[in-house]
């Protein structure tokens, strides 16, 4: 039902009687009832948990230990390409047709110069007489701005924008690389074609993100992760993007956002656009706290927000960094013109969107991941705060330097998307490029584009990356389809986006999961990876003589998938009966010296499964500090045997578990038009007796507007980590 407005008519989207939105201690939040959503630990705590981790990392006999472990690592994979090579090779599929997602790519450099050329030549031959800009009193058209540069527009050329980032001179220059983001050197014609909030409303930068996402949706195996940016300097901006998206219709099933916040709050305080680091984030938050809570307020920002699947923070890391320590001021007593620690900005973007995803969660609605800039450039330590707090990383490299730092990253998944074209043009020649050596070792890595415009020569950026590491690494189709189908498993892309081309068992880490003809990967290749991961954390539990909590699933978590992945519908009987009564001999086979290994069984419930749709609860993992194991500084071992427990457990959320009618026992259908405590009873009845759970608590009833749907569950103890969309015409 609709109303005259075009807002939905619905009782479900009503706000609480008494809902406050505050911010406490830099952290926006609000008190619905009388509760509380700030779960997360203080500012403090995290400080003390950062500075024991970095202590950790500089631990010498620990970084001699990790460094021997990722040798290991690498000349394992290096074994088993001699004796499982021509296997991987026989039962991998076509590159060009496995599905790959470019995970970080900014939206205002995400065209070709080739296609930012033929748009601003078309609109100065065809709309030169726009309004395109006020100046000095008067407003300007898009013909006297281009006239006022005194070119040419018969004769211009792609190198006449200088936008390509292909000189020597921007090497470790970031102020140099900004300045390519200017075409013809003049931030006029920036304002004009790459800006969303303009004189022009962003007209002329929908029509080239239009232009862009119609390439994109061309290709049915080709997805994108836009970022967009918030700067936090107004309270507006939302509401200015949202009108932005709505009115250029900027939504499509190919491409999911990212906003971006640029780190230059000293940018606005110098300029006195903020009175304080506080206001910055409560520009960026309050207004998200106000559309979840009633998403009619802002109807068209309720459903940007459909469309966002995460954070990026951005700027240049190299920058020095004041000291970051428990003594910091808070956001609200930060006034001075200095900027924030880049740990200082990770900590509060994490909290409050920690602190908002508990609030979205328990509304049905979805939530957002953390995936930063990091490791590009800088401090090491920043790859430290990043492991506590955030989803995954963009670029990494510097994980070369802190070897400790590297093997955690393994031993946690945690996403990293590099870019090592980017970073040849800035930071790091090729020839030094760790991403060969990172993903032969094991970690969760993918390659992406990051800036199209400035770093590739052709329309298939993407492509490029893949063509030049192919060349460059000599790496192999199979390497290929597992560097792509690890950019499908980390983005925020649905479950039915993922099912479609990794298979509905995408969760689960060993071959069960890989449906080849889907993925393209060699399941050899999927066990291989698995069991590396099972044995290191063996090894781990073997020399510190206790229980090292694990990254993957036990035989009874995955039979528990298989089943409910049947009773849904996802699988035939026959395949979920076999699998769930004799897993083994659904491995493959992964040659060892004289030895021939089914794998073992495969991930289900951990901490930063990239195997899991973004509104499971991965976003902000961080926990409480105060339970952190301390160790004996003169034990290496012992040392990244305890954090390893600490990134298991401390820092684990609680997964979704939501119930289809069609996977209820008898009764259960009948009890849900009942009174509520009715069907709360058979829930708990049925959580304990068919799924073996009994430490779970029932957070809310089922959306009203979705009567088919039972109730969410959130399960203490994650044993499945399986998520449906709510919406009935999902993708």
């Amino acid at each position: 039902m609709v109303e005259s407005d075009g807002l939905p008519k619905d009782t479900a989207f009503a706000p609480p009687s008494q809902t406050v939105v505050k911010m406490i201690d830099g952290i926006v939040t609000c008190d619905e009832d009388g509760v509380s959503f700030m779960d997360i630990p203080s500012a403090s705590q995290f400080a003390n948990d950062y500075k024991t981790l970095v202590g950790i990392c500089n631990n010498q006999l620990t970084t001699s230990f990790c460094q021997r472990r990722t040798s290991v690592l690498l000349t394992s994979f290096e074994i088993h390409q001699c004796m499982n090579g021509v296997e991987e090779k026989r039962t991998t599929g076509d590159f060009y047709s496995c599905a790959k997602v470019d995970n970080h790519i900014h939206m205002a450099a995400g065209m070709s110069s080739k296609e930012l050329l033929g748009f601003i030549y078309d609109k100065v031959r065809s709309h030169g007489d726009d309004i395109v800009e006020f100046k000095d009193g008067r407003t300007q058209t898009l013909d006297e701005v281009y006239r006022s540069l005194g070119v040419d527009i018969n004769s211009l050329t792609v190198d006449d924008l200088d936008v390509m980032a292909d000189s020597d001179n921007l090497f470790h220059r970031f102020d140099r690389f900004n300045e390519k983001y200017n075409p013809l050197g003049s931030p006029a014609l920036r304002e004009c074609f790459l800006k969303t909030d303009n004189f022009m409303a962003g007209r002329y930068f929908a029509q080239l993100v239009n232009h862009v996402l119609d390439r994109v949706e061309a290709d049915e195996v080709y997805y994108t992760e836009l970022r967009l940016s918030i700067y936090g300097r107004a309270n507006d901006e939302w509401d200015r993007l949202a009108k932005w998206a709505a009115t250029n219709d900027v939504t499509r099933w190919c491409n999911k956002w990212l906003i971006q916040v640029p780190r230059i709050y000293h940018v606005f305080k110098k300029r006195q656009m903020l009175e304080n680091f506080g206001q910055l984030i409560d520009n960026i938050f309050r207004p998200l706290w106000e559309v979840s809570i009633d998403p009619r307020s802002n109807w068209a920002l309720h459903q940007l927000l459909a469309q966002v699947v995460g954070f990026d923070s951005v700027d240049n890391e190299k920058l020095t960094d004041l000291p970051f320590s428990d003594r910091s001021p808070s956001p609200s007593n930060w006034n001075t013109d200095k900027n924030p620690p880049y740990v200082y900005w990770l900590f509060y973007m994490y909290a409050n969107i920690k602190t908002l995803n508990t609030y979205r969660a328990q509304k049905g609605l979805n939530t957002f991941s953390l995936r930063p800039h990091c490791g590009e450039s800088g401090a090491v330590e920043h790859l430290a705060a990043a492991f506590l707090t955030a989803d995954g990383i963009n670029h990494g490299i510097n994980l070369r330097k802190s070897p400790t730092l590297q093997y955690l990253y393994y031993l946690s998944q945690i996403p990293v998307s590099a870019s090592p074209l980017s970073n040849n043009a800035l930071f790091l020649p090729l020839s030094k490029n760790p991403f060969a050596t990172f993903f032969k070792s094991g970690l969760n890595i993918t390659l992406s584009t990051d800036d199209p415009l400035q770093f590739h020569l052709t329309q298939e950026a993407l492509v490029e990356e893949y063509s030049v590491a192919s060349k460059l690494w000599k790496f192999s189709t199979t390497d290929l389809v597992e560097i792509a189908r690890n950019s499908v498993l980390m983005s925020g892309f649905s479950f039915q986006v993922k099912s479609k081309h990794l298979g509905p068992l995408y969760i689960l880490s060993s071959s069960n999961g890989n449906q080849r003809y889907r993925s393209r990967l060699s399941d050899t290749r999927v066990a291989y990876r698995y069991e590396t991961l099972v044995e290191e954390h063996t090894m781990l539990e073997k020399l510190t003589d206790s229980p090292v909590p694990h990254v993957f699933s036990t035989k009874a978590e995955e039979e528990v998938v298989i089943r409910r992945y049947a009773l849904h519908g996802y699988l035939s009987p026959a395949f979920a009966r076999n699998a769930s009564e004799t897993q083994q001999t659904t491995q493959a086979p992964v040659t060892r010296g004289n030895q021939s290994k089914p794998a073992g069984m495969s991930r289900v419930s951990f901490m930063r499964s990239p195997g899991l749709p973004p509104n499971v609860g991965l976003s902000s993992t961080y926990s409480s500090g105060t339970q952190l194991q301390r160790v004996a500084v003169g034990s290496p071992m012992s040392a990244v045997a305890a954090k390893t427990v600490r990134i298991s457990v401390q820092y684990c959320d609680c997964q979704r578990l939501v119930l289809d009618r069609s996977n209820v026992p008898v009764g259960l259908t009948e009890d849900a038009d009942k009174k509520w405590d009715t069907l709360k009873t058979a829930i708990e009845k049925y959580c304990r007796e068919e799924l073996g759970v009994s430490n779970f608590r029932i957070l809310s009833q089922e959306r009203k507007h979705l009567t088919a749907w039972a109730p969410c569950i959130a399960l203490d103890r994650a044993v499945i980590c399986e998520t449906r969309d709510f919406s009935p015409d999902s993708d």
